[in-house]
């Protein structure tokens, strides 16, 4: 949830955080998958 929140405010910014957010968002499949396969 506080990553819905990041992006709220980093609206206006969505331009120059592009990158950054394409990055999380790498992050997060990647925790997925490993919790994925913890299960």
């Amino acid at each position: 949830m506080s990553d819905v929140r990041g992006q709220r405010t980093d609206f206006r910014g969505r331009r120059t955080d592009f990158r950054k957010q394409i990055a999380e968002f790498g992050n997060f499949q990647n925790f997925f998958l490993a919790f994925s396969a913890a299960l």
